[in-house]
């Protein structure tokens, strides 16, 4: 008995001096002990998953007349999103987002990389992602803080925003004051972009976050991205402006641009402006966003120069309804010298138990500057719910 227990002994100090010695052999040692799966399959490495659905029911007194594009009335299965996150090892985080839509089917909208061993203050993404350009454009559809892209960044930018597969350095600048500055370069492959030339989409952005007391915060920011503009033809256009083809062919034709020999660049170039107060006095108090950007797209032949903008402002006024207000611009320079606008505006009330769940109701009115297309009202309905371990949103 005596050898027992004296190797049992031995056997315990080996163990507590081989953690003493090796902590990074203790994470696997804790996995023996950890959650299983019904097949007895650890869990400890697993990823952190979540599932986001959205449904939405649409009135329009303007519906889709045709397939590519404008709104759709009734009930519908908007999107349904999937995010898997985990740290890989001591240098590694990866993210993954796959999207399921009607339209588009499934697809990867984020999947990459984040370099975490680097100098204090750097850091490192590459793979498919949202580019850094203002605040709208890194968002996911359950995100947004209206039902849909506002006009003044869907008509430039598209509906989903511009994604690429890029590599994106940023650095937190050595002030006195928080200034992120960040630089990305990207095959192309966004929306607006043209993937075939041979250039990169390149670009970068300039931020800062600044504390108004110790209940407000206002965060300013200047956007840059250049890169070879895709090719714009009538479906496009319907898509990123939600309007059926055959209303803006008298404004814009059916036709695609004509491609010259030297690939036209296009250039975007946006200021943003981000206010959040929240009352500290209380758990659960009123809070009020006032969040607003404006975005030029500038091309250096034969396409029409554009303009973007939009405003919003949120009010908590209960502990879980949201009242929302905003307008929103999209201009295009016509060669005529005459300016098409689209002015929109929108009004929501939002019920929000939780941060994983929301179910809104949502009024917008366009006003289309063409007396050829006509002025619409669209309501709609959005219950959206989250399920999981879902990563934090941008501040």
């Amino acid at each position: 008995m005596s050898t027992t227990l004296g190797a049992r002994v031995a056997a315990c100090a080996a163990v507590a001096l081989l953690r003493v010695l090796n902590p990074v052999t203790t994470p696997a040692l804790a996995q023996e002990g950890g959650t299983r799966s019904a097949l007895g399959v650890s869990n400890a490495l697993n990823p952190a998953i979540s599932f986001n659905a959205l449904f939405l029911g649409t009135w329009s007194d303007n519906p889709v007349s045709d397939p590519e594009g404008g709104t759709k009335d009734g009930l519908a299965f908007q999107e349904a999103e999937v995010v898997l996150s985990s740290v890989v090892d001591p240098y590694f985080q990866a993210f993954a987002t796959v999207t399921l839509s009607p339209e588009e089917g499934t697809g990867l909208e984020e999947g990459y990389a984040w370099v975490t061993s680097l100098p204090s203050g750097a850091g490192l993404k590459f793979g498919q992602l949202k580019l850094p350009f203002g605040k709208h454009n890194e968002l996911h559809t359950h995100a947004f803080p209206w039902v849909s892209a506002p006009i003044g960044t869907a008509g430039l930018l598209g509906p989903e925003g511009a994604n690429d597969v890029a590599v994106v350095a940023s650095y937190l600048l050595p002030t006195s004051i928080y200034l992120e500055l960040q630089g990305y370069a990207g095959d192309g492959s966004a929306e607006i972009m043209d993937a075939e030339e041979d250039r990169l989409a390149t670009g970068g952005r300039l931020s800062s976050l600044l504390d108004l007391g110790t209940s407000a915060t206002i965060e300013i920011g200047g956007s840059l991205l250049s890169g070879p503009a895709g090719a714009e033809d009538a479906e496009q256009r319907s898509l990123r402006l939600d309007r059926n083809v055959a209303d803006l062919a008298p404004v814009f034709g059916l036709a695609s641009r004509v491609d010259t020999e030297d690939p036209e660049i296009a250039t975007y170039v946006g200021g943003d402006l981000t206010l959040k107060w929240q009352d500290l006095t209380q758990t659960g108090g009123r809070a009020l966003i006032w969040q607003s950007e404006l975005i030029s797209g500038r091309f250096d032949q034969d396409r029409n120069d554009q303009l973007g903008a939009y405003s919003l402002l949120r009010w908590k006024a209960l502990r879980r309804v949201w009242l929302s207000g905003g307008y929103a611009l999209f201009r295009e320079s016509l060669a005529e010298g005459e300016d098409f606008d689209i002015q929109e505006t929108r009004a929501q009330v939002a019920f929000v138990p939780s941060e994983f769940s929301l179910l809104r109701l949502e009024v917008r009115h366009r006003d289309w500057s063409a007396p050829e297309i006509e002025d619409d009202w669209t309501a709609n309905l959005q219950l959206n719910f989250t399920i999981g371990s879902h990563p934090a949103h941008r501040y």
